[in-house]
């Protein structure tokens, strides 16, 4: 591989069937960071680099749109 560096994901999603399909699918190749809830996505957002976020849009207590919006504000 050229480029030695690993990308960073980060999923979001209330599902832990989806984070271990995510794990099981990305992690060979990628440094992938999981959590189930919006505020340690978004701890996470502030303290690595993520290049790619997957968000579930659909979460109790939280409409993954309003995650978003407090992405941009960080990012």
């Amino acid at each position: 591989m050229a480029n030695s560096k690993r990308f960073t994901i980060l999923a979001l999603d209330d599902e832990q069937a989806m984070l271990d399909t995510y794990q099981s699918i990305l992690r060979s190749r990628y440094r992938l960071l999981t959590t189930q809830s919006a505020d340690d996505a978004t701890k996470a957002l502030k303290n690595n680099s993520i290049d790619l976020f997957l968000l579930d849009l659909n979460m109790p207590g939280v409409h993954g749109i309003q995650v978003l919006e407090e992405i941009k504000k960080i990012d």
